[in-house]
This record gives structure tokens, C-alpha cells and sequence, in this order.
């Protein structure tokens, strides 16, 4: 994710994000993350171009139709990424 698309976000007050992938240790995504996206990220892959954030799935949903992810605590740049 972007850090400052999820500064705000609490429990009470999930922001949605539009999920346009993912990235996976062999198959990067391809794409920049724009303002509200997100990208699904698996453990070892690349953090996307436009990205600068993990939000870790303990603290994110996804709505029941894959399209968005909603965040339920901000997160920082540079959070969980290695």
C-alpha cells in the first residue's frame, strides 16, 4: 500500500482500498500501486513501484468480493517491508 492512503484508518473507520493484484516472489507485479490501491503481497516478493507500506492481513479485510481491501490501522512507510 501507500502509508498515507491508510493514515486515519481505524476499527470504526476502515478505508477501502481498490485491490488491482498481487505480488509474488516469482512473478512481481507489473504495475505502479496509484493513490487507493493496494496490492496483495506474499512473504519474499517485491514491494510494487508506488508502494511503500505493508499492510499486514491481521489489520486488513477483504471485502467479500475481492475487489477492496479495507484498512483498520494506518500503517507507516517502510512498515514490514525488509
Amino acid at each position: 500500500v501507500r502509508a498515507g492512503d491508510t493514515f486515519g484508518a481505524d476499527a470504526d473507520n476502515p478505508l477501502p482500498l481498490a485491490l488491482v493484484g498481487e505480488s509474488l516472489p516469482a512473478k512481481p507485479f507489473p504495475g505502479t500501486v496509484l493513490p487507493g490501491q493496494a496490492v496483495r503481497i506474499m512473504t519474499g516478493a517485491p514491494v510494487p513501484a508506488g508502494a511503500d507500506a505493508v499492510l499486514v492481513a491481521e489489520v486488513a479485510g477483504v471485502e467479500p468480493d475481492g475487489r477492496r481491501v479495507l484498512a483498520r490501522e494506518p500503517v507507516s512507510p517502510g512498515r514490514h517491508v525488509g
